[in-house]
Formats: C-alpha cells, structure tokens, sequence
C-alpha cells in the first residue's frame, strides 16, 4: 500500500460542533465521523492544549504447556479510559464532572454574575453517553462513549499563573454489543462525478 498524505490526522477540536459533548446515557449515537450529534449531546465548553488521551489498559493470561512454554494467550481484561481537563467552568462541564445532583446554578442579574455553586462529596457522576469531535481540515475524527462515568477527577490547582482546570478521567463500559468505544475517522476525500 502506498504512503497517502490524506491519512495523517490531527487531533484538533471541532469547536462548531463541539469537542468534547455529552448527553444522558441511552441518547441516540452518531454512526460515523461526521453525523451531527443528537440534541441531547451538549458542549462542554473549552478543553486544555493537551487535548484527550484514549488508553485501553489490556490484561492477558498465559496457556502454558506441561514444560512451561506459552502456547496461547487469553485476553482477561480491557479498561478503556479517556482523560482530558475541562478548561471552562461552566453548567454543562462541572455538571460533567462533578454530577448533576452535585451543581446549582444561579443566573446573573444586574447585581451579580451566574453563580455556579459545586458540592464535592461521596456521590458519584452519572453514567453518559459521550462524544469526542476532531476536525482537521476536510478530515473528521471523533470518538463516541457509548456509557462512560467520570470515576477519577485529577488535582484542580489555583494559582495566579495558569487558568483553573478540571481534569477528568472517563472510563468506558461495554455497550449492549460488547464495545467501549467506537471511533471513527474520515479522510474528507471525495470520491466520483
């Protein structure tokens, strides 16, 4: 197979879409790369310059023969993460991870701005369906969650040097067909009349 320019993406958030969206568990799921997101599915906001890391964390066991050779290897296990850092802090990314049930929002009026008011506690996220949206150029790429829980929030730090961040791991269950996540990727080149 010959070497193709046109296969080479960046992972470049799709900002008129959205980059990193998400939506009650059980919402409808694109089918490819570029198929608008259900209505459900919303923004949240701006992602750090680090972007998303998929990790899929295998677990193998060893066949061995009576003399000790491997002659197969089963996989045992496979946790699919994604982690990224919200860079807005906003209803829809601290509701994202933080909960629902964990964030109130108090709208602005003429003597004080919209007041997010975030409990941190013992109660868990809720399970979502999300997506991830990368546009480079003609090029899509986007990764789809079909039931993901934010079950690790990193360090939010507060200094005078950098922005408030609120990274986040997602950690991917299989869906009703045994898959974590789906991703899909469209070289934008056209083809016929």
């Amino acid at each position: 197979m010959a070497v193709n320019t046109e296969k080479v993406f960046v992972g470049i958030p799709d900002r008129v879409t959205g980059a990193v969206m998400s939506a009650p568990r059980g919402s409808v799921l694109p089918t490819d790369s570029s198929e608008a997101p259900d209505a459900a599915f919303i923004d949240s906001g701006y992602i750090t310059e680090d972007g998303c890391t998929l990790s899929d964390s295998q677990s193998w066991t060893d066949i061995k023969d009576w003399g000790g050779d491997t002659v197969r290897r089963i996989k045992s296990s496979s946790d699919v993460t994604v982690a990224t850092s919200f860079l807005e802090v906003n209803e829809a990314s601290a509701k994202a991870a933080f909960g629902e049930n964990n964030v109130t929002i108090a709208p602005g009026s003429a003597t004080a701005g919209e007041e997010i008011a975030i409990k941190i506690n013992v109660n868990e996220p809720e399970r979502k369906s999300w997506i991830i949206n990368m546009l480079d150029g003609e090029r899509h790429m986007r990764i789809v969650i079909p039931d993901g829980q934010i079950t690790d929030r990193g360090d939010m730090t507060f200094t005078r040097q950098g922005a408030v961040v609120m990274p986040v791991t997602i950690a991917a269950s299989p869906d009703a067909n045994g898959d974590a996540v789906l991703l899909y990727a469209n070289d934008g080149v056209l083809v016929g009349p």
